[in-house]
């Protein structure tokens, strides 16, 4: 994903490590460390479930009818997942943080390519 984003002009990385686990956070550490050493990539530390103390979850809102046709009897259900939020607050902090830094940013998940045809 690095090398792939690399070739096609992306000059640095701000990555947001959310691994759970000590454990996991090092071995993300580990893993980066050559990109890291050459300056390619900005590790950040992001550990959070969510980012609001307490809350277990995040909030999305979803719209569910009560079985009928009729549109003005739809109630609003909240139904809560917790990486929406942290992802979010993440995401806002890049930004917040990092922006000065550069002319362009975008935000990808690691499954997720630039392409240009």
């Amino acid at each position: 994903w690095l090398e792939y984003h690399l070739m096609v002009g992306v000059q640095h990385f701000f990555l947001y490590n959310i691994a759970f686990e000590p454990h996991m956070q090092k071995r993300v550490q580990q893993q980066l460390s050559q990109y890291i050493t050459q300056g390619l990539v900005t590790l950040i530390s992001w550990p959070y479930m969510n980012c609001i103390r307490h809350m277990e979850t995040g909030r999305s809102l979803f719209f569910v009818s009560n079985c009928s046709n009729d549109r003005n009897n739809e109630q609003v259900v909240e139904i809560f997942l917790p990486t929406s939020i942290s992802q979010s607050a993440a995401t806002a902090s890049c930004f917040a943080r990092f922006k000065s830094l550069t002319k362009f940013m975008g935000h990808l998940d690691i499954d997720e390519f630039f392409f240009a045809p």
